[in-house]
């Protein structure tokens, strides 16, 4: 991957989205424990039912961290479709254009900018 400049970083960490949080998900409620966990931890398992904003939130509450500011917030998914429709949602949710501040990447095709987090 590549290494960003300190004008790279500078400029990732002005134009940084700013996530908001549906309080309805069962992972916000627990979203402060979780974020401290990040912070104090190499490897964090969060486990929860289907539905309870998982995949959607625990890249956000990175984001908020600024861990995707001096590289990338990966997060996997097992199928193509699946990448392409979190993608698109979780930047739907940080109100940012496909391809800034989330992208994605699988085989034969990306959506991602040279320096994500940028206008």
């Amino acid at each position: 991957m590549k290494k960003f400049s300190p004008d790279d970083i500078t400029r990732r960490l002005a134009h940084l989205p700013c996530p908001t949080y549906a309080e309805d998900l069962p992972v916000n409620l627990r979203r402060e424990e979780i974020k401290r966990a990040i912070e104090n931890h190499q490897v964090v398992i969060v486990s929860g039912e289907t539905g309870s904003g998982k995949t959607t939130q625990i890249p956000k509450i990175c984001l908020e961290l600024k861990r995707g500011v001096n590289g990338l917030i990966g997060h996997t998914q097992p199928r193509r479709i699946a990448a392409r429709t979190v993608a698109a949602r979780i930047s739907a949710e940080l109100n940012s254009p496909l391809g800034q501040a989330v992208g994605y990447k699988v085989r034969f095709a990306d959506k991602i900018s040279a320096v994500p987090i940028s206008n």
